[in-house]
């Protein structure tokens, strides 16, 4: 991964046209930062080059000054300002890393990020793209995915799309190319689902690359659980973009509880694009009723399925709704099963050969809120 990003979600405020105009302007300077990093941030040679440490720093110091900016208080995702927190921290410490002289560190981070902006930039559908007027991107020189995953992370979705299609039909000559490869069909997956609402494209795209005769053996099972979960969305009659938040909920809520994914630990990669529509689903419920009677509820189907979707980097997240959860509604019934559910993913989290390690700090959060849900 190579693209990085401020997390800055745009949503309605009291006064939203202020906002708009704040949020367009942070957006333009993280842009311009981005795209200045990337030709450094793609080569570890370049990136360590002693003649590019100048620009590096000035890029980096812009990043750090721009702030995130979110809903007002009540409307935003829960988890929206925690990851914005991890973005500004690897930021900082991708920065002082880099002040240091530790450019492979300061350099990994970087990479990582792209992560966390991914996973905001696609939480529910979005009206349109944001436009990069400068067509900044489209000039870098980098590989059909790797630029495919900048224009995701910029959410520019349609051009992520068509870059997708050209990178995901070379075939992969080294082992390393197919799991770059699967990364990349995981974010196509989740823009066509989460963002773009689209059943028939999805469809046609999972049946197109499961087609192929070069698919190892570990992924082609993936592609087919993926292409049948396709299939039943084509086939199911229920419609999103024109649902109440009280349906959406009960919709992802069906989905959530027919998974079985709240019966175990383990989260069930076959079935990401189902997931992917209940999570979809459930934050559209709560931008439509931030205050609703089941907002608990739809955190705590929030922390279950988020774990069927999560990017490697990003397997805390769930933790992040379910700790939600039990802040927003405590001593209640549904703070209990949100914090058992938090038990049951630490403890797979942390347990191995050795026997389970449970962090410190870690089991004095899940003491804590503990006690809190009684």
């Amino acid at each position: 991964m190579s693209a990085l990003l401020l997390i800055a979600l745009l949503q309605a405020t009291p006064d939203a046209g202020a906002e708009r105009l704040q949020t367009v302007a942070v957006m333009h300077s993280a842009m311009h930062a981005m795209v200045s990093l990337q030709p450094y941030v793609a080569s570890p040679e370049v990136f360590r080059d002693p003649a590019n440490k100048e620009a590096i720093a000035t890029s980096l110091l812009l990043l750090t000054k721009v702030k995130h900016r979110f809903a007002a208080p009540g409307r935003q995702d829960p988890a929206t300002e925690a990851l914005a927190g991890l973005f500004g921290g690897h930021v900082e410490r991708a920065r002082g890393e880099f002040t240091s002289g530790d450019t492979e560190a300061a350099r990994a981070h970087l990479r990582s990020i792209s992560a966390l902006c991914f996973a905001c930039h696609t939480r529910d559908a979005v009206p349109k793209d944001f436009e990069d007027a400068g067509k900044r991107v489209e000039a870098l020189s980098l590989p059909p995915l790797r630029k495919a995953e900048f224009f995701a992370t910029t959410r520019q979705f349609d051009r992520a799309a068509a870059a997708w299609n050209v990178g995901l039909a070379v075939a992969p000559k080294l082992e390393a190319d197919w799991f770059e490869q699967a990364s990349a069909l995981r974010q196509y997956v989740a823009v066509l689902v989460r963002v773009k609402d689209d059943r028939q494209a999805t469809l046609a795209m999972l049946t197109r690359q499961a087609a192929r005769k070069d698919l190892p053996l570990f992924f082609h099972r993936t592609l087919e659980q993926w292409r049948l979960e396709a299939r039943e969305w084509s086939d199911d009659p229920f419609v999103a973009g024109t649902a109440t938040a009280a349906a959406l909920f009960a919709k992802a809520k069906t989905m959530v509880e027919a998974s079985g994914l709240a019966k175990r630990a383990l989260s069930d990669e076959g079935r990401f694009v189902s997931m992917l529509r209940a999570t979809g689903y459930l934050h559209a419920a709560l931008e439509k009723e931030p205050r609703a009677i089941w907002r608990g509820e739809a955190l705590y189907l929030l922390g279950v399925a988020t774990a069927a979707t999560l990017d490697p980097l990003l397997w805390e997240l769930d933790s992040l709704y379910l700790e939600a959860c039990v802040r927003e509604k405590p001593h209640s019934a549904i703070a209990r099963h949100c914090v058992e559910r938090m038990y049951d993913r630490a403890w797979f989290a942390w347990s191995g050969s050795g026997g389970t390690n449970i962090p410190t700090d870690v089991a004095q959060l899940l003491g804590e809120l503990r006690q809190l849900a009684k």
